[in-house]
């Protein structure tokens, strides 16, 4: 009796080692994808460019990276959640959903040489890249941006010409 006792509480206690060690591990799984979480989450708010994420049903942004938050001049929690139509004009923001779904249709990425938008500071001028992402099927799952402001570069050009045909 002692020896089928002392199987049984050694049988116990692997049973518990065995489920420490797949809690453990667990547990360090979980650790390293909060930490690459974190890293992601680091790199793309340092980014000098406009990243946004949206979800490919209703195209509403899930992600506005600082960058793009401080261009547009809102907070996260007033772009989370939201539609271009909660944020922007209603003909700006039909334009960017048409290309969104045009996006999301051809599942390709489409580069948007020049777009205007308005923000709290006023209108700028963006050079803008969209890119879908899909899931192992291939529905699409969400919609990528990236955006880089150009407002000035035109600005820059429209005076370089300026200058070019006053000399003529």
């Amino acid at each position: 009796a002692a020896l089928a006792a002392a199987c049984v509480l050694f049988a116990g206690f692997l049973l518990l080692r065995h489920v420490y060690i797949d809690v453990k591990r667990h547990h360090d799984v979980e650790q390293r994808l909060q930490s690459a979480n974190r890293f992601l989450e680091s790199l793309l708010d340092n980014l000098p460019s406009m990243i946004f994420a949206k979800d490919a049903k209703d195209l509403r942004f899930l992600h506005f990276n600082r960058a793009g938050r401080e261009m547009l001049g809102f907070s996260r929690g007033e772009l989370t959640g939201k539609t271009d139509r909660d944020v922007f004009p209603p003909e700006q923001a039909e334009f960017f959903m048409s290309k969104d779904r045009e996006v999301l249709a051809q599942g390709d990425a489409v580069d948007i040489p020049e777009e205007e938008i308005d923000t709290r500071d006023g209108k700028r001028i963006l050079h803008t890249r969209k890119v879908p992402v899909r899931d192992a099927r291939g529905n699409p799952l969400l919609l990528l941006g990236m955006s880089m402001a150009i407002t000035q570069r035109k600005a820059h050009r429209r005076r370089i010409l300026a200058l070019v045909h006053g000399l003529k």
